[in-house]
């Protein structure tokens, strides 16, 4: 009786780690430019569509896509603290965010296109997060992003870059 007991404890702690590391447990990697991982809020984000083939989507498919400058409305601090995020898009119209070293969560993309004007519409898993923005111009390296009224974000205009890798602290001066 007693050994049964051990072993079902035993395998609900293991359970229990496994579906932690799953849903959202703090996680470190030792390599210099992996992420951290804090975990996803209780939102859910929309099923996920494969994006239109475009150019946008093929540039946004390339690498990291990361938010050099950020000016957000009458609030510089605020601004400036949103630096340093980036997006990883993937083909399956999914994506993972994160600033600086830390990937903080996972969601979905979508583009389209209303009056000639091309949206960006992200779909976190933190609710909170969830964002959408007009792509005004773009080369193949560095984009240029401006917030819509749909989430309140009207106010901010982004310059977003494409890096090989996540962006770190120390790249940009920010340690």
């Amino acid at each position: 009786m007693k050994t049964t007991w051990w072993i079902t404890l035993a395998l609900a702690g293991l359970l229990s780690t496994a579906c932690n590391q799953q849903q959202g447990g703090t996680t470190s990697n030792t390599g210099s430019n992996e992420a951290t991982f804090e975990g996803c809020g209780a939102g859910k984000a929309a099923p996920a569509q494969l994006p239109p083939a475009s150019i946008e989507t093929d540039l946004l498919l390339k690498h990291y896509w990361v938010w050099e400058f950020c000016i957000y409305g009458d609030n510089p601090e605020l601004g400036r603290a949103m630096e340093g995020r980036w997006f990883q898009f993937k083909p399956d119209g999914t994506f993972e965010y994160g600033q600086w070293e830390t990937l903080v969560c996972r969601g979905t993309w979508t583009l389209r296109t209303v009056s000639g004007k091309l949206y960006i519409k992200l779909d976190a898993e933190i609710d909170a997060h969830d964002s959408e923005f007009e792509i005004q111009g773009h080369t193949d390296d560095a984009m240029s992003w401006v917030g819509t009224k749909t989430y309140d974000q009207g106010s901010m205009i982004i310059k977003t870059i494409n890096l090989l890798t996540r962006p770190t602290r120390k790249q940009f001066g920010r340690e």
